[in-house]
């Protein structure tokens, strides 16, 4: 799955706002929506050094209160 696990607290994604549990939809505007982990970091590593920080879209489930 494309959760996200946990999100160092110095790192560009937690700078940019990623949260644990969001889902990763897409790295470097490629689709990742049902890539596993490894294919995910595969793409994050294989981004260009002038893409980076490496674009990605982010989702996040809403929690419903009840």
């Amino acid at each position: 799955s494309g959760a996200c696990g946990a999100v160092g607290d110095e790192g560009s994604a937690a700078a940019a706002g990623v949260l644990e549990g969001d889902w990763l939809l897409a790295v470097n505007n490629q689709d990742v929506s049902a890539a596993g982990l490894e294919e995910v970091m595969a793409r994050i590593v294989a981004a260009p050094r002038e893409a980076r920080p490496v674009p990605a879209h982010v989702g996040r489930v809403q929690k419903s209160h009840r």
